[in-house]
This record gives C-alpha cells, structure tokens and sequence, in this order.
C-alpha cells in the first residue's frame, strides 16, 4: 500500500513539473530578463530588436493596402455626394419649373373664367 501511494505522489509531482515547466511569470517582461553572460544578453536584445523591427514592418505592410482602399472608398462616397448634390439640385430646378408651370395654368384657367 505504501509503495502504491509513493508512486502516486511521484506521479503527482513530475506531472506539476511538467505543467510548470513551460510557464512563464505573466508579470515578466522582456525588459525584465536578464543573463550574467554579457554575449547572450546581448544576442537576445539582438533578436528582440529584429523581432520589433520585422513587427512594424508587418504591421506597415498590412496597414498600407488598407489605408489605399480606404482612400479610395472615400473618393467614391466624394464622388456620390456630388453626383446626389447635382441630382438634388436638378429635382429643385424641375420642381420649381413645375410649380411656375402649375401657377401659369392656374392664371390661364382664371382668365378663362373671366
């Protein structure tokens, strides 16, 4: 029974050395880690830097075709405003003939009854 229960107990803690050896401090930064060998700290602020350096490019290669597609949505809707602008001004130059139109019919039926 003994050495049921300490096999279970080195079960117990390889598998809690398993789960924790993969973790990290989630409070840790990168700026927080640190090596005494000065040649591996300063590989790893190498790679940091290329690794922020190749981000931003991502992020500006990624953000370009956007920022392209929306300038020439916004073009588009410029374009629409001024054709709905002109359409609008049209429909009040009809509306305004048809109202002239509508009083001289009034002024003739007038006359007539006269």
């Amino acid at each position: 029974m003994e050495l049921r229960e300490s096999r279970k107990q080195r079960k117990r803690e390889r598998k809690g050395q398993r789960q924790g050896a993969g973790e990290a401090d989630p409070g840790a930064k990168m700026a927080d880690l640190r090596t005494s060998d000065p040649a591996i700290q300063q590989a790893l602020e190498n790679m940091l830097q290329v690794i922020k350096s190749r981000c931003e490019s991502l992020k500006r290669d990624n953000l370009d075709p956007l920022q392209k597609a929306v300038n020439q949505l916004n073009q588009r809707l410029d374009a629409q405003d001024e054709k709905v602008k002109e359409l609008g001004e049209a429909v009040q130059e009809l509306a305004d003939a048809q109202t002239i139109d509508a009083l001289e019919v009034d002024g003739l039926k007038e006359r007539q009854r006269r």
